[in-house]
């Protein structure tokens, strides 16, 4: 997912595959051919815009795309702009601020952060800076922020989706 539709390309290191992201730029690819520290693939590039009707309502969407977070969101305004996409979850290296989170606050929505409680996920404020020793930082973003904090009171790993 992104922006815009084409073609992208799809940078998957060596060593751990769960870090492969889109390259953005003819330096980058360069730098790490000569490195021979990743492969590089060509890969299908859609919106979420043309994915899903602007009718359509989606109750909960995760992205974790290492980066290009924004992109994708930018490739939803049409749904999120309709208020089609009730909660999103997401990671953010950047934290908070960030790019990611004011475009979402723009279209109205409520962030939160999430962090891994013993019993159950825990809503904190978005600018808690907790720091996580290997987890980049995980965020909520809700049109119904009273129902995300009353579904999520249970102790338990809920899901977002049950009414």
């Amino acid at each position: 997912l992104s922006n815009k539709s084409g073609v992208g390309l799809l940078e998957v290191p060596n060593k751990n595959r769960g870090e492969s992201s889109l390259v953005a730029t003819d330096d980058r690819i360069k730098k790490n051919q000569e490195l021979n520290c990743y492969e590089n693939y060509e890969v299908c590039l859609k919106t979420l815009n043309e994915i899903f009707d602007a009718s359509s309502k989606i109750g909960v969407v995760k992205i974790d795309v290492e980066g290009h977070e924004l992109e994708v969101l930018q490739g939803a305004t049409e749904l999120i702009s309709k208020q089609r996409i009730r909660d999103i979850i997401f990671e953010n290296h950047c934290g908070y601020p960030s790019p990611v989170t004011q475009l979402l606050e723009e279209y109205g929505y409520t962030i939160f952060r999430i962090w891994k409680g013993f019993w159950k996920p825990v809503l904190k404020p978005p600018t808690n800076n907790l720091v996580h020793p290997w987890e980049p930082p995980n965020y909520l973003a809700t049109k119904e922020p009273k129902r995300a904090i009353k579904h999520l009171k249970k102790r338990g790993w809920n899901s977002l989706t049950g009414k």
